[in-house]
């Protein structure tokens, strides 16, 4: 698969945890194998309101002991206690671009310079206080590489690993929530051929995405303005994919709404108004794992799908 990891990777086996942080709860899922293929335990807790708000330029914690507390009680749910995860945060604390380049440097620290030279221009803080990950995209005309690069303020990613390693496990992945979606519908789904797109609605903030096959080519996100917000943030991506990157024509649409705060009939409004507005069926992400079993969390599969996509994209699946 090509959406790969941001910040950090693990260099030796898979991991088998994995802890999705945002802002309306915690969610820990553990997998493994058995004779039978992938099974999967899942334990969530509730956040309260305010002690966590996914914000790109600002602390995001507003009490840590609360939340290391939450945290630890999460994890403890989980058949057993693991060393190592991968971290889930929210796409709204980091900043997703394309970026083109004519020519690519051959050594690496060079690419890196070059890059945040370019996000330099538009970032919201000091590139000097920026964390960032690049992924690599397809060949330009002219010869030269597309690429995905995204920031995040250092602290703020600091932060989301402290807790963990308080709690006692490493988090040796760190990535974002939109990005271990489509990393769910891609190991889960069938073979995605085309241009497709997803909308992801998490609590507080909307991300879509603009997929060719397995290869991410647009990335926008928005804090949530309602049903009304979240058409208006797809319309101008289309418009965006159709007029400047010259898209040729969305095969499928994937709806994930990542977050329990929203009503059955809000996920209807969503799906019928996507339909409408796109003039394609909008489909829902379906995940097939074992003995998939929740602790204080609703059976949706929207809810568990970013670190569930995360571990199956470590796994190699």
């Amino acid at each position: 698969m090509v959406v790969k990891s941001l910040f950090r990777a693990f260099t030796s086996s898979a991991t088998q945890t994995s802890i999705e942080v945002a802002c309306d709860r915690l969610t820990a899922v553990s997998i493994h194998r058995d004779s039978q293929g992938l099974c999967a335990t899942v334990a969530s807790e509730s956040l309260p309101l305010g002690l966590l708000t996914p914000d790109l330029n600002a602390r995001n914690i507003a009490d840590p002991k609360a939340f290391d507390e939450l945290l630890g009680g999460v994890l403890a749910r989980l058949p057993s206690k693991p060393n190592r995860v991968a971290l889930v945060i929210p796409d709204s604390v980091a900043t997703v671009s394309q970026v083109s380049l004519e020519e690519v440097p051959l050594r690496a620290a060079e690419l890196d310079e070059l890059l945040r030279w370019k996000l330099g221009k538009v970032a919201p803080f000091r590139m000097e206080d920026a964390q960032v990950a690049y992924d690599e995209g397809s060949v330009t005309e002219m010869g030269g590489r597309e690429y995905t690069v995204s920031i995040v303020r250092r602290d703020i990613l600091e932060d989301y690993e402290a807790t963990c390693v308080r709690a006692g496990v490493h988090p040796g992945v760190v990535d974002l929530s939109g990005f271990s979606v489509i990393n769910a519908i891609l190991s889960a789904g069938p073979t995605l051929l085309g241009d497709w797109l997803l909308v992801y609605v998490a609590c507080g903030y909307c991300s879509v995405a603009v997929m060719q096959g397995d290869r991410l080519v647009l990335f926008r996100n928005k804090m949530s303005r309602g049903v009304d917000g979240l058409l208006d943030l797809v319309h101008q991506t289309s418009m965006y994919y159709q007029d400047r990157i010259a898209g040729r024509g969305l095969n499928q649409v994937y709806l994930v709404m990542g977050t329990s705060a929203l009503e059955d009939e809000t996920r209807e409004t969503v799906r019928s108004a996507l339909e409408t507005d796109l003039g394609l069926k909008v489909g829902f992400i379906e995940l097939s794992l074992k003995g998939l079993q929740t602790a204080g969390l609703a059976g949706s599969a929207d809810l568990v799908a970013a670190p569930i996509g995360l571990l199956l994209r470590d796994q190699g699946v």
